[in-house]
């Protein structure tokens, strides 16, 4: 199952190819992920501009230019990858969706327990949970300037 370092690391290395980028077209294979892919998932993110990716828990969250977020549960299986337009569909794509510089951000997970949603951004803690984040997105910044306190040998 990915855990919060694998979701963390999925995000850090998608957001410089996703920032910036619109989304053409979203083919929807299988909407019987857990929760299901609603209906209106498709024409929520086509032609949205993708803002910013980050993570909240285990989700990967995606800020879309209309305020909106695409949210990404990998579940156990579950993968996110980004690949050239002529990239062979496999067994258990469930979601693709093409870019406007041609690539595909494709999702595949062959249990099905992943979740896929555009939803309003006030809706983030009830779909994520309310809790405080374990790792906080500016975890890394003290590791970068040296101890916070003091307190090492003298």
């Amino acid at each position: 199952m990915p855990e919060l370092p694998e979701v963390e690391t999925v995000a850090r290395t998608l957001a410089p190819a996703l920032v910036g980028r619109r989304v053409v077209a979203v083919r929807v294979r299988e909407r019987r992920l857990r929760g299901g892919v609603a209906r209106s998932f498709a024409a929520r993110l086509e032609g949205r501009r993708l803002e910013a990716v980050t993570r909240r828990g285990k989700y990967m969250v995606v800020g879309l230019d209309d305020g909106r977020l695409w949210l990404v549960h990998l579940g156990m299986t579950g993968q996110l990858t980004l690949a050239p337009s002529d990239r062979t569909a496999r067994r258990h794509d469930h979601v693709v969706i093409e870019l406007d510089d041609g690539r595909l951000v494709t999702y595949n997970d062959p249990r099905r327990f992943g979740r896929m949603a555009v939803i309003d951004a006030t809706a983030l803690a009830a779909e994520t949970g309310a809790g405080v984040d374990p790792r906080p997105a500016d975890a890394d910044q003290g590791a970068a300037d040296g101890p916070a306190t003091g307190g090492g040998p003298g």
